[in-house]
């Protein structure tokens, strides 16, 4: 077998994302379609032979000491037994804090890499279940679609036929929202957290997604006011989307990118250097049509 592997981690993006009932565990349950862009973190993952060690670098950033890389490195070995060492070299592209999903992406990248050194001893199920561990976004890169309709806690999927001549620009504007911050001031504006009805159904998010134009979505993010109440750039943001014919918009996770949709890629590219020309990280991707974790036919 080899004994290394490189992997490409897709970003995700929000086309909608309603935040439903805080569970008793403080947790909350949600609606959102997720899909996955031609936006890639690289991870070389490489077994060595300091047993049950775990080393990992990045080049562009400074990891924290409990990173996703690592924690999906204990669960996997703990469920499969395999014990070897393993290094990991993380090249990030994705930025973090973005809401696209980019630590999320990295962790299931690491089951993946490590299950196909190992010759697969898992299957795409327990993959999942594994990933449950590690954070409420993991499962989806797992799930063998590029989208879906996520629910529950993030472990609810149900594949959806991406769109394949769709474009996105991400703006990210570098501000940082803090995921429990948003949530907390989210419940601060319901009278009872713990009961939502969700307005858009899955059946529903799934027909718009597929056969509705992006202008006619009605897709929203829970977060989106109040993000857009504490920070005035995304007014900008959302008036250089408007002068550049965007079919829709919308807040990615919980922040704190922009993701902008449009029919025509020329179009994308020159919102995209425009955006850049205005100091913010953007960049032009395409929605992507097939997981590059869909490999496994093993349950």
């Amino acid at each position: 077998m080899d004994s290394s592997i490189t992997v490409c981690a897709p970003a995700k993006i929000n086309v909608h994302l309603e935040i439903g009932s805080r569970l008793p565990s403080r947790f909350h349950e949600l609606r959102s379609v997720f899909q996955m862009v031609d936006l890639f973190d690289e991870i070389t993952v490489a077994l060595t032979s300091a047993t049950g060690e775990c080393d990992v670098t990045c080049s562009d950033l400074e990891l924290p000491e409990d990173n996703t890389l690592l924690r999906a490195y204990e669960v996997f070995t703990s469920a499969s037994g395999k014990a070897a060492g393993c290094s990991m070299h993380l090249k990030k592209r994705i930025p973090p804090g973005a809401g696209l999903g980019g630590g999320s992406s990295d962790a299931a990248a690491v089951l993946h890499g490590l299950n196909e050194i190992y010759g697969r001893p898992l299957g795409r199920s327990r993959l999942q279940e594994l990933a449950r561990h590690i954070g409420s976004d993991v499962p989806f890169f797992l799930g063998g679609s590029a989208a879906a309709c996520v629910e529950g806690t993030g472990e609810v999927l149900s594949p959806i036929e991406p769109i394949p001549q769709l474009y996105g620009v991400i703006i990210f504007p570098g501000i940082h929202v803090s995921t429990p911050w948003a949530y907390c001031e989210l419940d601060l504006t319901r009278q009872r957290p713990e009961f939502h009805a969700y307005r858009i159904s899955r059946e529903e998010c799934i027909r718009q997604y597929v056969h509705d134009a992006p202008d006619r979505w009605e897709f929203f993010n829970s977060f989106q006011p109040l993000v857009a109440e504490h920070w005035g750039e995304y007014e900008q943001i959302d008036a250089l989307f408007q002068r550049w014919g965007s079919d829709f918009t919308l807040l990615s996770g919980s922040g704190g990118s922009v993701v902008g949709y449009f029919s025509e890629f020329r179009t994308a590219q020159q919102c995209c250097f425009a955006a850049s020309e205005q100091s913010y990280w953007a960049q032009c991707v395409k929605m992507l049509a097939k997981s590059p974790f869909a490999v496994y036919n093993n349950p």
